[in-house]
């Protein structure tokens, strides 16, 4: 398994990444992924998936798109855009998660992010049956300042 960067030297973990890279795009990188987590969480998830964006653009021009910090950011980028109803980049987002999975994680791991996508879109199925005064504030009827 590749070491992650979002958890490296760089930020206080204990590996070193074998080339130089800008530390400071990468802490800028590890920022918008924070944020887009925080968003997320709050279930702010337009403004989760236009962080996570930002993210993923710089992951893979700094860590590969084939890095674990770069797939998992596809995926979290996938289910903010699920939760936000934003479904063609959700399909996008999970699509490129997939294909990058499968060539870098084993079986196991792939088998689980697959259940993982097919379990947000039960979650947003069973959030819009819950009745209205239940369900949290949606912000997806605003375009995506993406």
């Amino acid at each position: 398994m590749v070491p992650s960067l979002l958890t490296s030297a760089t930020f206080g973990g204990g590996f070193m990444p074998s080339k130089t890279l800008p530390s400071q795009k990468l802490e800028e990188c590890r920022d918008l992924y924070l944020q887009g987590k925080s968003e997320h969480t709050n279930k702010n998830f337009v403004d989760a998936v236009r962080l996570f964006l930002k993210a993923v653009y710089m992951q893979e021009s700094l860590l590969g798109k084939y890095h674990q910090d770069t797939i998992k950011t596809y995926w979290r980028l996938g289910r903010a855009a699920c939760m936000a109803k934003q479904d063609q980049q959700a399909v996008e987002a999970f699509h490129r998660a997939m294909r990058m999975a499968e060539i870098t994680f084993e079986d196991t791991v792939v088998k689980s992010l697959m259940n993982d996508v097919h379990s947000c879109w039960e979650e947003v199925d069973l959030t819009e049956q819950q009745p209205e005064e239940d369900r949290a504030p949606s912000r997806s009827s605003s375009p995506s300042p993406v």
